[in-house]
């Protein structure tokens, strides 16, 4: 049976691959979905509510698995549990695709989430525990590349799928990129090895994260869609509080906590939550906005509103490309430059986009912002799993997906409710009204999501450093470097 797998470094490639293709999956489905929307409303005739849920609940499936999918996979070894999350991501897709309500639709849409976080937690873990030196640097800049990518091309690829075929096909796309990558997982030489035995995990307190996450998304998202003084919000919101101060309790008496108290003694995983939480509140909800500009006040089509979104795709992709291939920048810099570069850009809407403006007037805002976000993913991937030792980098890379997506989608839930009150009842009913409600309703929404990433770009400056990077990655970085001088001795010998 060995014999016919493929030889180490073909599974190497493989596996790199085989990690990007999964994350641009989850990714672009984080996306994709909204040009859609108009399409899947009319099919099932979807009020508002159900239709904001087909967003929400992949978002809060990512949210509430991510930390228990870095947790499995230190303990029962990365590449098993990768397995099982590509698996149930390209079932959840199959299932997306055949819904026949808004009801199946959501459900697949959460399951989609659940696979989503295995692979959002475990891919980087993988490829920091495969390689070293100059390849490790290279893989996890290529996913991060690929992670810039996704987000960019997913109104795209929407649109596309959408006009010149059908919203299911943006789900059913997923199944034989899945297939294809479950096949090169199998073909690993180790991927039924378990991890070494370490600590018991500690299902009380994962039970107990998980429980807070849940309901703190689930409060925040009613009160998007409702009111923060709705009954339920409240109740959500409190339990939320309840449940995250029988977790500190809970983990100050555990054995064998969940959350190892040197994580959050290092300055540099502090820093790197806070400006990656920061950047999820502020980017995503931009760029959503954005896009909702060009479809719904210039009244451009799905596929239409995705080429015109050409210049934030051609961004992230070069400025991706250019940050995980330059390994002489700090990364700790690059943090700080890429979340500072979106907050520039989001704060380029108000002062360039009128009633009166074509869809040109957002190109300057959609290159600042691409670079922002092209430049962002691949020095983040690297420090959320060198700030650990490799057997503990699920973990702490679990952590920071979890500080992303938690930003995504309470920035997504509050500056959307933001932005809708600054609407003041002005419906589409009025087109003359609409788009000038809807420019200084983006306007002044624009402005609060430049906010936050500019204070997360402080943060980066200020609290991200080299010291808190793991001994492992400074050995790393030194083969790297060794590797550079063996690859130009050899040229000159040439």
């Amino acid at each position: 049976m060995d014999s016919a797998r493929p030889n180490g470094k073909l599974q190497d490639v493989l596996l790199v691959v085989t990690v990007c293709l999964a994350t641009f999956m989850l990714l672009l489905d984080l996306t994709v979905i909204n040009v859609a929307l108009p399409s899947i409303q009319r099919e099932f005739q979807a009020d508002f509510r159900s239709l904001q849920w087909a967003l929400d609940a992949y978002a809060l499936g990512l949210v509430v698995a991510l930390v228990a999918a870095g947790t499995a996979a230190d303990r029962w070894g990365k590449l098993r549990v990768f397995l099982v999350g590509l698996v149930v991501f390209t079932v959840a897709s199959g299932a997306c695709g055949i819904a026949t309500s808004m009801t199946q639709l959501n459900a697949s849409r959460f399951l989609q989430g659940l696979g989503g976080a295995v692979l959002f937690a475990v891919g980087p873990a993988l490829l920091s525990e495969r390689f070293t030196g100059t390849a490790r640097n290279r893989a996890i800049g290529l996913l991060g590349a690929t992670a810039g990518l996704a987000i960019a091309v997913g109104p795209l690829i929407g649109g596309a799928a959408t006009d010149f075929y059908d919203w299911r096909w943006i789900f059913f796309l997923n199944v034989p990129i899945g297939v294809v990558a479950i096949g090169s997982i199998v073909v690993q030489r180790d991927w039924r090895r378990r991890a070494q035995p370490g600590k018991p995990i500690d299902l009380v307190g994962l039970a107990l994260f998980t429980a807070a996450c849940f309901t703190s998304v689930l409060g925040f998202l009613e009160a998007g869609q409702a009111s923060w003084t709705s009954n339920l919000t409240v109740t959500l919101l409190n339990a939320s509080v309840l449940l995250s101060v029988a977790l500190v309790l809970q983990q100050r008496g555990a054995a064998h906590p969940l959350f190892e108290v040197e994580h959050f003694r290092n300055r540099t995983f502090n820093g790197l939550n806070i400006a990656t939480f920061l950047f999820g509140l502020g980017t995503m909800a931009g760029v959503f906005l954005m896009v909702a500009y060009v479809q719904q006040v210039l009244q451009y089509t799905p596929w239409e509103t995705g080429l015109r979104f050409l210049p934030l795709t051609l961004a992230v992709f070069v400025a991706a490309a250019v940050t995980g291939s330059i390994e002489s920048i700090p990364k700790h810099l690059t943090v700080g430059i890429a979340v500072g570069l979106v907050g520039l850009g989001l704060l380029l809407v108000p002062l360039v986009v009128e009633p009166g403006s074509d869809w040109t007037a957002v190109i300057p805002a959609c290159v600042l912002v691409g670079a922002g976000m092209g430049m962002f993913n691949p020095p983040r991937a690297y420090l959320s799993v060198s700030v650990a030792e490799p057997s503990k980098a699920g973990m702490t890379s679990a952590i920071n997906e979890t500080a992303q997506q938690l930003g995504v989608l309470l920035g997504v839930a509050a500056l959307g409710s933001f932005f809708e009150t600054r609407l003041h009842g002005v419906t589409a009913a009025d087109p003359a009204a609409f788009r000038i409600a809807f420019v200084d309703s983006l306007g002044d929404t624009m402005i609060v999501a430049a906010a936050l990433c500019l204070v997360g770009s402080a943060v980066a400056f200020a609290m991200i450093g080299p010291t808190g990077v793991h001994v492992s990655a400074h050995d790393a970085e030194l083969d790297a470097l060794l590797d550079d001088a063996l690859d130009e001795r050899k040229s000159v010998d040439a």
